[in-house]
């Protein structure tokens, strides 16, 4: 059976947004036990964060991890040291069952919240400066109002 999800907001009283879609699938459930969680809900990583990584800090990054040594077999371009940030930064395990071992795979990006992406980013800037000497500014703050100039 698939999960019911839904969304809910909470200012003085609890809302079910699409309350009476919710009431309709649970009316339609057959008897039995179920479990229901409610877990706060977390934005999807903005596409501004994500244009923050590819165009400040991967850039940075790959050139400070050049100077530090790191040659074009190791990174050929951004596309390698995002696998490799991933794997160093933004991993999970998961066990081999033939043999036991635990193993790191790459997270996705994609599915990061708002807060994970900045972490990771954080995680990016924190190396750079520890281990290669180098400050990755931080986004703008200013942005919205850099956006909103015309001329």
């Amino acid at each position: 059976m698939k999960p019911l999800k839904y969304l809910a907001e909470k200012k003085d009283n609890f809302k079910v947004i699409r309350a009476s879609q919710m009431k309709e699938d649970l009316k339609n459930l057959p008897p039995g036990r179920y479990e229901i969680t409610i877990k706060k809900e977390h934005r999807k990583a903005s596409k501004e964060q994500f244009s923050y990584l590819y165009s400040v800090v991967y850039p940075i990054f790959l050139v400070a991890a050049y100077d530090a040594g790191y040659t074009t077999d190791e990174f050929k371009d951004i596309d390698e040291l995002d696998v490799w940030c991933k794997l160093q930064f933004a991993n999970r395990p998961i066990m081999n069952r033939e043999t036991g071992e635990v193993i790191n795979v790459p997270g996705r990006k994609s599915s990061f919240s708002t807060v994970e992406q900045i972490a990771y980013c954080n995680k990016l800037r924190d190396y750079a400066s520890e281990y290669f000497g180098v400050y990755i500014p931080d986004p703008d703050p200013l942005w919205k109002l850099d956006k909103e100039v015309t001329l």
